[in-house]
């Protein structure tokens, strides 16, 4: 790598594009991955960091590799889920959403050109992760067939778990 490129990005934005939802606070609290890696001078590195807290970001520094990972179930994970939930829609069902649905597929509505570059981006992990969905969908799946209430109750509680990590 170049020994003064220290890569970075910042963990948030909108589905929505344009300069027309520009918003000022965007970075405001956002989380902001760095990943320095061996070699970066050490100003260089700093100067990234200061660049991201002046605009309010909190850090975090994550190695490339850990970054890839973390970022592939953090992200785009939620978004393949958003969209495996919107391409489901059927014209008989689109008139009885409500919440739930909309807030589940909003992010499904961000820009598709974008979002097909930041999951090839990252494929390997992005495509382990989705894996790891189906076979978890795949025993929900089972539980359900075979009536069992209790896998399910469990199977609902460990999401709940994971958005309490979140929370």
């Amino acid at each position: 790598g170049v020994p003064g490129f220290v890569g970075s990005h910042p963990m948030c934005g909108s589905h929505r594009q344009g300069i027309t939802h520009a918003d000022p606070l965007l970075y405001r609290g956002a989380t902001c991955i760095v990943t320095p890696q061996p070699g970066n001078p050490s100003s260089a590195v700093a100067l990234v960091e200061r660049l991201w807290t002046t605009l309010g970001c909190r850090l975090v520094r994550l190695t490339p590799g850990a970054h890839d990972a973390a970022v592939a179930v953090a992200s785009p994970l939620p978004h393949v889920l958003a969209n495996v939930a919107a391409r489901r829609l059927t014209a008989d069902a689109a008139p009885l959403c409500a919440g739930g649905f909309r807030d589940v597929t909003r992010i499904a509505g961000g820009g598709t050109e974008l979002w097909s570059g930041i999951l090839l981006a990252n494929r390997r992990e992005v495509a382990a992760e989705v894996r790891a969905a189906a076979a978890e969908l795949s025993a929900l799946a089972a539980s359900l067939d075979a009536g069992d209430g209790a896998a399910v109750q469990a199977w609902l509680a460990a999401g709940r778990a994971g958005r309490a990590r979140y929370e």
